[in-house]
């Protein structure tokens, strides 16, 4: 028989189990909130900034000083995006939205995005796509989240005068099956079908690199390259987390080579979704 301190143990359990639930979902609801808030503000910065740099008549002084304004307002959006995107995970209120998405578009919009961030650094940063690259069924605002979040991370731990490298290209499901086989995808359905291909996104920078204890544990939450008592490379330790997160949800897979003070190369592979074409209809 259940003995009165038996029970006394689970209720008390079960108690601490919802409290802990309750706390999750508020601090949960409160990062959604003040994200949400903070979003429209910064967003109206950036705007505005992106205006008076478009204005050919600004003083050299006054263009810097709006070029740092756009390039640390990107900086904080990207931020609060991340924990948008982190406390949805965490809800399990995260979901595709699939679209057709063209990623030339894709790329000169990341490119175009965070510019001024790389030439604040005088950093060369370039992107390529092959021609090859079909259009695909994915979510592009998801997808924008984890090649900014790369190139982002890149161009920070990257020095004054080297290169962030964005390029894009497929790779058909055939020519891929081995690898495939080999290295089976935890988040497809089982029985589900390969794909016909391979969307395969790269970044490569010639930075700092990363110590080969730390590749491990790199798409963690809070955790970042260089954590040591000289943090000169701050920032909140999410961007890789959401970037593994995302590219999970569209069952894809992230992977990194690196060499410290060589750089690295974030690799982000999601499947091929052929774009459905619907049938005009005729009068």
């Amino acid at each position: 028989s259940v003995t009165t301190s038996t029970m006394t143990a689970r209720i008390k359990e079960q108690g601490q189990l919802q409290l802990e639930a309750e706390r999750e979902k508020m601090r949960s609801n409160l990062l959604r909130a003040v994200s949400h808030d903070l979003r429209t503000p910064l967003t109206s910065i950036l705007a505005y900034a992106r205006i008076l740099n478009a204005d050919n008549s600004l003083a050299p002084k006054t263009r810097e000083a709006v070029g740092e304004i756009e390039s640390n307002a990107t900086l904080l959006l990207n931020m609060v995006n991340n924990i948008l995107v982190i406390s949805k995970h965490a809800a399990k209120k995260d979901e595709l939205l699939p679209e057709p998405v063209d990623f030339v578009d894709l790329a000169q919009f990341v490119r175009k995005a965070l510019a001024p961030i790389a030439e604040g650094k005088d950093v060369r940063l370039t992107c390529s796509v092959a021609p090859n690259v079909p259009l695909s069924m994915a979510d592009w605002e998801k997808l924008r989240r984890i090649l900014e979040n790369l190139v982002n991370n890149a161009i920070k731990y990257t020095h004054r005068g080297g290169f962030v490298r964005l390029t894009i290209g497929f790779e058909d499901g055939k020519a891929d099956s081995r690898r495939e086989s080999e290295k089976a995808d935890t988040n497809a359905p089982d029985g589900a079908d390969a794909p016909a291909g391979w969307i395969v996104m790269r970044v490569a920078d010639d930075g700092m690199g990363i110590a080969p204890e730390e590749l491990g544990q790199i798409f963690e939450l809070y955790k970042q390259a260089g954590q040591s008592a000289n943090r000169r490379y701050r920032g909140t330790g999410l961007g890789l987390a959401v970037v593994r997160d995302l590219t999970e949800l569209h069952g894809g897979t992230v992977t990194v080579e690196s060499r410290v003070k060589e750089g690295s190369t974030f690799t982000v592979r999601i499947p091929y979704v052929p774009v459905i074409e619907e049938e005009d209809e005729e009068a």
